[in-house]
């Protein structure tokens, strides 16, 4: 339930409550709910008016179920009208809600050009107008172009050679699906029917990519934020789970080191900051023992970023090195408690020979988001490289102070900081 829709108002005059509609054993459904001091209710289905009564001091009404939209119009304080939806999906009937006048966004609401909030269902946003075109590769049938396609399959190949020059125990690609992909029936547009995604796994099996999408599915309420793109802190720790489920590894209870106690935050995420109002949500986060695992992060924002997590007590005793985007700063963390330590590059499932050879992992883990398949991995790129790159970029200021950060950490972080700071000029040699 969120406040936004669903639950008791009581900031005014008007109190208002409607929770999602219940079936009953006699195949109807059941709307509740009231509205004070006084106050309207209609519900229609296929344009036709099934219920017309007032919400006050409460009601409580069974209609026929069917498939199709329910559409509900109260007398509320806002200009409000909700949906609820009724689908088939096998044996049984499920429901999904939603709010179809959200907050201002989408294409007209921002700037030409600029990624927007599509609203969904149940006040779920979700992204567009990003520059990879989320909603075309959500909604309409796609394949990897054969000059991506043949990039991807040379990493692939590669993948032995690579474990066995490095001593790698376990190297693998893992897909963070996006958040349409899991959350499809909250999205406001129908899924295409061979998307990049399902070009992409039906390409590459051997090896095949780790693709928690069931995993995530059955948490999905807890996976993702209404107003986020990315995965929960909590969606991190499932796919966590799911590698190492797949590397033979513990992945549930004690023993696996995965997070089991959470809290609860409210944020408004990059999504919620999209639309006017801003609005937020609440998620399930990370007690704050695991961000304090972070020993070492050089400064760098984004591309070319590198942290480091220990965990001395932790129940594997190897390093596990992650390439990722975004998406896997939280994974990184969720990891921290698993290994003795995890170091994370953003570079999405770029692997990078020579940061390789400065941590030295026991595993290897390329995460890259769903949006970016139908691009190149950035195999073989540099990562110091980025990163100085970027630190040139900054304004002098900023830049003096990253580098005098970087020279003074600790010196078992020099194959980290060493490769960043530039030699000092030699004034009286003229070098």
């Amino acid at each position: 339930m969120t406040r936004d829709y669903l639950t008791p108002e009581s900031g005014g005059a008007t109190v208002y409550w409607m929770p999602p509609p219940v079936p009953d054993a006699a195949g109807r459904l059941v709307f509740s709910g009231c509205i004070r001091p006084g106050g309207r209710v209609r519900i229609r289905h296929g344009g036709a008016v099934l219920v017309d009564l007032m919400a006050c001091p409460g009601f409580q009404v069974a209609v026929p179920l069917r498939q199709g939209s329910y559409e509900i119009l109260a007398d509320l304080p806002e200009d409000r009208r909700l949906v609820w939806e009724v689908r088939d999906s096998g044996s049984e009937a499920y429901m999904r809600t939603g709010m179809t006048a959200p907050p201002q966004s989408g294409p007209d609401a921002v700037a030409p050009g600029q990624p927007f909030a599509l609203a969904g269902r149940m006040g779920q946003l979700f992204l567009g107008g990003d520059s990879n075109d989320s909603i075309g590769q959500f909604t309409e049938s796609r394949s990897l172009t054969e000059g991506n396609a043949a990039g991807w399959s040379n990493t692939f190949r590669q993948f032995p050679g690579w474990q066995k020059i490095h001593g790698l125990a376990r190297l693998s690609l893992l897909i963070a699906p996006a958040k349409e992909e899991i959350l499809r029936e909250y999205y406001p547009l129908p899924r295409g029917a061979r998307t990049i995604l399902d070009d992409f796994v039906s390409r590459f099996r051997d090896p095949a990519p780790i693709l928690p999408k069931w995993e995530l599915w059955n948490r999905r309420d807890l996976a993702w934020s209404r107003t986020d793109t990315h995965w929960t802190d909590y969606g991190a720790a499932v796919a966590a789970a799911a590698v190492l489920k797949a590397w033979g590894l513990p992945s549930t209870g004690p023993d696996s080191g995965l997070p089991e106690t959470w809290r609860l935050r409210q944020r408004i995420g990059d999504l919620g900051s999209k639309v006017q109002p801003q609005v937020s949500s609440h998620e399930l986060t990370f007690l704050p023992e695991v961000p304090a695992r972070l020993v070492f992060d050089n400064g760098v924002t984004n591309q070319g970023n590198i942290r480091l997590y220990r965990h001395p007590q932790a129940p594997q005793p190897g390093r596990l090195l992650i390439f990722g985007d975004s998406f896997g700063t939280n994974l990184a963390e969720a990891f921290s408690g698993v290994f003795a330590e995890v170091a994370y590059a953003y570079q999405p499932a770029g692997f990078d020979p020579e940061l390789v050879a400065a941590i030295q992992p026991d595993h290897v883990l390329l995460q890259i988001t769903q949006r970016f398949l139908h691009g190149q991995p950035a195999t073989g790129k540099p990562v110091f490289a980025k990163a100085r790159d970027k630190i040139a970029a900054l304004p002098q200021d900023k830049r003096v102070a990253l580098l005098a950060r970087l020279a003074a950490a600790p010196a078992e972080f020099a194959p980290l900081t060493a490769p960043l700071i530039a030699p000092v000029p030699d004034l009286a040699s003229g070098t």
